[in-house]
This record gives C-alpha cells, sequence and structure tokens, in this order.
C-alpha cells in the first residue's frame, strides 16, 4: 500500500514538473505580428489583423508593424537606444560563425565521443590541410579617385567589378573550389564576393561577414583626397601614417560624418570596439582572431576558404601566415582582383608556391601563389578602353 502511495506521489510530481516545463517553453516561443491566438471567425480574425490606416489616409507599411508611426518609433528608439555589448569576449559569434559551423557540444557528449573520435584518428590517415584562397576587393569607386576609404562603404566602380569578374575565372581556370568563405561588413569586399560566387556557379556557399576584416580605419582622414592632402599637410607625414606600422592619422570625433557608429551594420559593437584611428599594427592585430579561430580550424578540417577583405587586413592575415617581420610587411602589397593561393603541409605551415614568374618583388616575403602578375588586368582593360574611344563600331 505504502509503495502504491509513493509511486501515485511521484507520478503527480513528475506530471507537475513536466507542465511546468511545457508551459516555460510555450512562453519563450516567439510570436509573429498579426497572428492571435482566437477562438473567432474568419472574418472577425481578418478584421482584427488588418493594419489600421494612417491619419493621412495611407495604409501602412507591411513591415511588421501595425502602423508607420510605431514602426517609426521603433527606428527612434534603435537610434538613441546604447548599444547593446558583445556578451562573448572574443566576439567569436559576431558573424554568425560559431551558430553554423562550430556547434557546441556538452562535457557529457564530449566524454562519450571521446574513445569513439580517439580510436577514429588511429584507424584513418588524417586530413590533408584545405586551400586557403585570398582576394582584395576590386576597386572601389573611392579607389578610383584616390580617396582615404577605411571604414567608409563606397561601392565598387565599373572596373573594380570586372577585376573579381576576372579573379573568379584564374581560380574556374586553376580548377580550384571553395567550402566557405569570410569576408568583411563593407560593401566593396560583399559584392566582391557575390560576384566571384556568382561567376564559379557557387552562391549556395556560407558566407561569414566579419567587422574584424574591415579595411584599416583611417581616422579623420577618411574621405579626404590623397593628393590634396599630401599638398597641404606635407607628403613626408601622409606617407608616415600611410605606410608605417604604428603610426596613427588623426581620430575621428563622435559627431563627424565618417565615424562609424551610427551606421546600422556596427549596432553591435562597442564603442570600445569601433576604432577612431588605427595604425596598420593596430589593424593587423584586429584581424589575427579570424584566423586562428576560424579559418584555421576550417582549414585544419580540409575544407578550402576564400576570404575576400581589403588590402591592410589582407596584409595582416599574411604577416601572420608567412611571419613576416615589421619591416618587411611593409615591402608587401595586395593587388585587387589577383588570387593568391596558400598550400599548407600537416602542420598547417605554409608551403612555398613554386616559382612561374607570377610573383613580384612586392611578394618576396609570402609564400601564397599569385594566380597573374600585378597589373596585367589593368592594362588590358586600359587597352580595351582605348580600342573602344578610337575604334568605329568595338562595343556593337
Amino acid at each position: 500500500m505504502r509503495n502504491n502511495m509513493m509511486r501515485i506521489l511521484f507520478l503527480l510530481f513528475a506530471t507537475a514538473l513536466l507542465g511546468t516545463k511545457v508551459a516555460a517553453f510555450r512562453l519563450q516561443l516567439p510570436r509573429k505580428v498579426g497572428v492571435i491566438a482566437t477562438s473567432a471567425s474568419p472574418t472577425a480574425l481578418l478584421a482584427s489583423t488588418s493594419p489600421e490606416p494612417e491619419p493621412n489616409g495611407e495604409s501602412a507599411r507591411q513591415s511588421g508593424y501595425d502602423t508607420d508611426s510605431q514602426y517609426s518609433q521603433f527606428l527612434r528608439k534603435t537610434w538613441l537606444a546604447r548599444r547593446a555589448p558583445v556578451v562573448d569576449e572574443d566576439d567569436s559569434n559576431e558573424d554568425g560563425y560559431a551558430d553554423v559551423m562550430d556547434k557546441k557540444r556538452s562535457w557529457i557528449r564530449r566524454a562519450l565521443r571521446f574513445p569513439f573520435s580517439t580510436m577514429n584518428r588511429m584507424l584513418n590517415p588524417p586530413i590533408d590541410p584545405g586551400t586557403l584562397i585570398l582576394v582584395r576587393h576590386g576597386e572601389s569607386t573611392w579607389n578610383a579617385n584616390k580617396t582615404f576609404t577605411g571604414w567608409a562603404d563606397p561601392d565598387l566602380s565599373e572596373q573594380g567589378k570586372r577585376e573579381v569578374e576576372h579573379a573568379a575565372r584564374l581560380l574556374l581556370e586553376g580548377g580550384y573550389e571553395v567550402d566557405v568563405v569570410f569576408t568583411s561588413r563593407l560593401k566593396r569586399a560583399i559584392r566582391s564576393v557575390w560576384i566571384i560566387l556568382s561567376e564559379m556557379n557557387e552562391t549556395y556557399l556560407p558566407v561569414f561577414k566579419s567587422w574584424r576584416l574591415n579595411e584599416r580605419m583611417y581616422g579623420a582622414l577618411t574621405g579626404l583626397s590623397k593628393t590634396e592632402t599630401a599638398e597641404k599637410l606635407g607628403a613626408e607625414l601622409v606617407q608616415k601614417w600611410r605606410g608605417s606600422l604604428r603610426a596613427r592619422p588623426p581620430p575621428v570625433k563622435r559627431f563627424d560624418a565618417s565615424w562609424p557608429g551610427r551606421d546600422r551594420k556596427f549596432f553591435d559593437l562597442t564603442d570600445a570596439q569601433i576604432p577612431r584611428t588605427e595604425s596598420l599594427e593596430d589593424c593587423m592585430k584586429r584581424t589575427a582572431p579570424v584566423w586562428s579561430s576560424k579559418i584555421r580550424r576550417e582549414l585544419s578540417k580540409g575544407r578550402n576558404v576564400m576570404v575576400v577583405a581589403h588590402g591592410n587586413t589582407l596584409r595582416g592575415l599574411v604577416k601572420k601566415i608567412d611571419d613576416i617581420g615589421d619591416e618587411e610587411i611593409n615591402e608587401v602589397v595586395i593587388p585587387t582582383g589577383i588570387p593568391i593561393i596558400y598550400k599548407f603541409d600537416k602542420y598547417l605551415r605554409p608551403v612555398k608556391a613554386e616559382g612561374d614568374g607570377k610573383i613580384t618583388a612586392r611578394q618576396m616575403h609570402m609564400n601564397g601563389l599569385f594566380l597573374e602578375k600585378a597589373g596585367l588586368l589593368r592594362d588590358a582593360l586600359q587597352r580595351e578602353e582605348q580600342w573602344s574611344e578610337n575604334v568605329p563600331g568595338y562595343d556593337s
């Protein structure tokens, strides 16, 4: 009798606990705007969920909010609210990488899997590291008129689009395949990714956009003409800001138009994470975690990684990969639109590329293979432009 009573009490307790869990889970479920749980008729339900007209008679936009005024209030609150700090100290999931590619397992599952994973490594041969492909974005409209760009967000020029199309064809010609892509949050790099993947018919690939791959922050120089700035302030000072490893330009102020803190694409970053100015060394240190925690991990799994980024952030990656010295890195220049191929040994050390006449003096410190000599495409495009102007019917 006593045992039966204990069983009944245990079942009642378990049922109550399960009901509490289910209720808590249902409270956490997201609710769609305009969907109401009710037993009303379909006509009444449609009437209750239809957007109310604005006072001026215009219908509300289909933005998930009942009225335009509610949507405007949301935007205003978002604009004025202080940005929430990134919870993860190393912001490893700021680009969504951890959610998609680095799913965490509980310590119990890891402990249960340990003997099987160990046996698998012993019985199966190690996986060869993947190939790393580095591509600097095509020429932007600000590159074309020699303007300090940094974290500003101009689009590609027409020549820049041609450059990345050519980069994709070089990759196709070489038989290279891509498994995962990393890029910055800036338009010129993202559009370069779109063009390359479209040309390679691989638009389905995962693309992770990280602020750590943004171009170097040029501070108060952002938006200024490089030529005019050199004339006014002196070519020696401007060249020091551009080429020195540790020299920083004057910082941008919070109320300046070029301060990126007001840009929606950076709302998840803290003020401390958004630089107001950077030296080349600062930019390279910002880029380093992408290599150590993401790119390197993907390569070790045998996946081919493509990084489409900017001149200085790619120099930061190259400095880390090739262990280039502080003085030598100033001699390294990454041209736009030319893929650089890195191969690795089983310890993820770069393997020296075979010399085939495509590596110039500016890349002598690198182990990567340039798929084309710098300047060839630019010369070809200039000749094409001349022919278009001088040869009747060339474009027809």
